[in-house]
């Protein structure tokens, strides 16, 4: 099927969904659901205007969104470089980093010995042969 074809059928699709309200909204009216989304609404917005207001910057209109290009490039990107891990605050990086140089250090000193047993398990089989896959290592 071409893709224009697809698009076709999928404007002339319809499709049924049944929209349940969330489970900690269940004992709640349809009213009351609907009055608690507005204020969850309002105190967004409301944070999100005080935010823009601090740091002296507008939101876009919608015109100024609907006029963009979707496939153009945008002018300035931050480079950053990635995290080493995403944590909930420095005492958990710290954590995960402890724990990662362990995992590294142990690494490394098991490929040593595999390295300085070579010889031995090369000795041990006819030339040009493979010897088996070693055995893998789980936890206890």
């Amino acid at each position: 099927m071409a893709r224009t074809e697809l698009r076709a059928l999928w404007r002339s699709t319809t499709f049924d969904l049944r929209l349940t309200p969330l489970p900690g909204l269940l004992d709640m009216t349809e009213d009351q659901r609907q009055a608690h989304y507005r204020r969850v609404v309002g105190e967004i917005q409301a944070k999100a205007e005080a935010d823009n207001k601090e740091k002296g910057r507008t939101p876009m209109t919608v015109e100024a969104i609907l006029a963009q290009d979707p496939h153009s490039k945008p002018a300035t990107t931050d480079r950053s470089p990635a995290p080493f891990v995403h944590a909930t605050d420095d005492s958990t990086e710290q954590e995960f980093r402890v724990a990662y140089r362990a995992f590294v250090d142990a690494f490394r000193a098991g490929a040593l010995r595999l390295r300085e047993r070579q010889r031995e398990i090369r000795n041990m089989f006819p030339l040009w042969a493979f010897p088996p896959q070693l055995p893998f290592n789980e936890t206890a």
